[in-house]
């Protein structure tokens, strides 16, 4: 059985704001070296946009209900600005389609890619949000 109440960092402001607490649940997974990494548009040096794809198990969708199924993709990266973004398909198709569709490489589209340094809505706002507010520093340790 998944603790959910054990991942708070999603509450407050920084790399899993505005996500739940499944994403630092497989982001944990994802740093214990679990998931398989998958990139659509790999080059021949073996630079290209990485991702890390689970299939949701039992325990994890018995964890969150309202979130996934059993046997649901899960696809979950770091934008460059550091910030964890999780995403739930029905199908590995379809997960890999919605993420070949923002880069630009799925069948018959043009090029997708958004301008700025996360392809999806939410973290647009969010670094939206970030460069409109006062920086604040703290020395507290």
């Amino acid at each position: 059985m998944i603790d959910t109440a054990k991942y708070t960092a999603h509450q407050n402001p920084g790399k899993f704001e505005g996500e739940t607490s499944a994403a630092e649940y497989f982001w944990e997974l994802v740093m214990g070296g679990d998931g398989e990494a998958w990139s659509p548009d790999t080059d021949e040096n073996g630079e290209g946009t990485w991702f890390d794809v689970f299939t949701v198990d039992a325990d994890e969708a018995e964890a969150w209900p309202e979130e996934f199924k059993i046997g649901d993709t899960v696809i979950i990266w770091e934008c460059s600005q550091g910030f964890v973004t999780l995403c739930a398909y029905g199908t590995r198709e379809a997960a890999e389609w919605h993420v070949k569709s923002w880069l630009g490489t799925a069948p018959g589209l043009a090029p997708a890619r958004q301008a700025g340094p996360c392809p999806w809505p939410a973290h647009r706002r969010h670094h939206a949000r970030l460069l409109a507010a006062p920086l604040k520093v703290s020395q507290k340790d």
